[in-house]
């Protein structure tokens, strides 16, 4: 397992490293675009807890803008698909999902969050991705350079 502290700032050592594929949208313009789709955000009034139903990119844009919680928070563990091109069914056996996406279209999707999530981190805060083998060395190339 490989270990890093994130940086805000992109790449800290002073020699550039990019990598290029398909549908790869600048930081700035994830950090930028408005989201596509909405959310429900659901919290009880008492608790600084909160719940959000709908697409997690809308959500972690809309966390990004609030300055209660950007650059504030310790600890983000992210278990996506893992790329499997797989269908899965929940255990009254109906359909919960589907795992289509793979390759670039994988890769970029995960990517935006990540930006997302490495702007809610507070400086000595951690990412944990779960992945299995499938894009496990994939996603840890764009960890560092990201």
């Amino acid at each position: 397992m490989a270990t890093s502290v994130p940086s805000k700032n992109g790449n800290d050592s002073g020699s550039a490293v990019e990598l290029t594929y398909s549908g790869k949208l600048p930081r700035t313009q994830v950090l930028a675009e408005p989201a596509n789709t909405t959310f429900r955000a659901v919290q009880k009034s008492d608790s600084p807890n909160r719940l959000f139903c709908g697409d997690n990119l809308a959500a972690l844009k809309a966390l990004v803008g609030d300055p209660t919680v950007q650059g504030k928070v310790s600890l983000v563990y992210i278990d996506p698909p893992f790329a499997t091109k797989g269908a899965f069914l929940s255990r009254k056996q109906r359909k919960a999902y589907d795992d289509d996406l793979c390759g670039a279209e994988y890769v970029e999707n995960l990517r935006q969050r990540l930006i997302l999530l490495n702007e809610l981190l507070s400086p000595s805060g951690s990412i944990y991705l779960h992945l299995d083998e499938n894009m496990v060395f994939q996603m840890k190339l764009i960890m560092l350079v990201s």
